[in-house]
């Protein structure tokens, strides 16, 4: 079974129809500019959930994505940023995200990019 994804962003930003787009209809997908619900949404699903964080959608993405950690230890954390800048990279994924999701409008390399199975299953 494939996780259900929870997208941290705004949901009224053309990337979020475009990621929620190119994920498919057979997965579940939440999309919230809330970290109280994303934080409360991780905790929900026993196996696990595959979170993507527009990294500037919170003041402190370093800080929430080791919050999201603590909270479910089998969450896979996709930092999505539009910023190429090495020490955001490094901090992202120090903090404990998985991989980096550099931001783009492709749906089709969005799609190709999350059916990876290490970040889907």
């Amino acid at each position: 079974m494939r996780r259900p994804i929870v997208i941290l962003t705004d949901p009224n930003k053309e990337w979020a129809k475009v990621v929620r787009s190119a994920v498919g209809e057979d997965t579940s997908v939440t999309i919230t500019s809330s970290e109280k619900r994303l934080k409360a949404l991780i905790g929900r699903y026993p196996s696990g959930v595959l979170v993507i964080i527009d990294v500037r959608q919170t003041p402190e993405p370093t800080t929430l994505i080791e919050e999201a950690k603590r909270i479910h230890k089998n969450v896979v954390i996709i930092a999505a940023t539009a910023s190429r800048t090495w020490d955001d990279t490094v901090a992202y994924l120090k903090s404990g995200a998985s991989d980096i999701l550099y931001k783009t409008w492709d749906r089709a390399q969005i799609s190709e990019y999350l059916r990876v199975p290490d970040r889907r299953s």
